[in-house]
């Protein structure tokens, strides 16, 4: 991870506490101000709300109602986050979270419009966006340990199975629009882990070919009939193999 892709991490983070401590201060002063805003920045559950503010489908997911699941969504990001970004770069963990909240918000409007369409709810938290990073980094990198309290090293494909099978199982449950949203949300992450593992497949077959290219010019007429870029290219591939 390099202090360029990491200033990603650290900005979404930043993001994320700005807005809840501006609106804890706008409602220690004016309860009605704060709610105005807390209105206009949270996701409704139906299309025609959608279409009056289309800016509700990404800013829900920078709102946390309370300093818990502040606290705790950005422990889960940042733990996360560290580890996409050993693999990706710092704008595609911003396209997963952005991917991801959009994602939960259309999951979210879908399961109401069809089940229960006359009803008001409301969506805001950063979870739909934690865990499509976390989806990603489980698909990407599964064999990956972390230290767990109680439990140890576990791998990171465990961890994210049971949370992923605890929000099914909510379904059923008060918050099944909030579950919802997370479904959604490991959706958008497990389809851009898809998508990188087939394109690094790719690459990495076109950088084998490319070595072995060079590896017969070698034995062919010698390290010295390759030009100064081939030399450099054949060292690089070289780190690789």
């Amino acid at each position: 991870m390099t202090d360029g892709s990491s200033k990603y991490l650290y900005a979404l983070i930043a993001v994320n506490v700005v807005v809840f401590a501006a609106v804890a201060v706008l409602s220690a002063f004016s309860p009605v101000s704060a709610a105005a805003v807390m209105s206009q920045l949270s996701l409704v559950d139906s299309f025609a709300s959608l279409a009056s503010g289309p800016w509700t489908l990404i800013t829900y997911a920078f709102i946390n109602g309370n300093v818990l699941q502040l606290i705790f969504n950005m422990i889960w990001f940042f733990a996360f986050g560290r580890l996409m970004l050993m693999r990706c770069s710092g704008t595609q963990l911003l396209a997963v979270y952005l991917a991801g909240a959009a994602a939960g918000a259309v999951a979210f409007i879908l399961l109401f419009s069809l089940f229960d369409p006359t009803s008001e709810a409301i969506l805001m938290g950063s979870s739909a966006s934690v865990i499509a990073v976390a989806t990603a980094v489980a698909l990407i990198m599964p064999d990956t340990e972390i230290y767990l309290p109680l439990l140890g090293n576990t791998k990171i494909k465990w961890i994210v199975i049971v949370v992923i099978a605890l929000f099914c199982i909510g379904l059923s449950a008060p918050n099944a629009g909030g579950n919802i949203a997370h479904i959604g949300g490991a959706a958008a992450g497990a389809i851009y882990a898809f998508i990188f593992r087939h394109r690094s497949a790719r690459a990495g077959s076109s950088d084998s070919s490319e070595y072995n290219r060079l590896v017969d010019k070698i034995k062919r007429t010698g390290y010295n009939s390759m030009t100064a870029k081939e030399k450099r290219r054949f060292f690089e591939l070289s780190g690789r193999q």
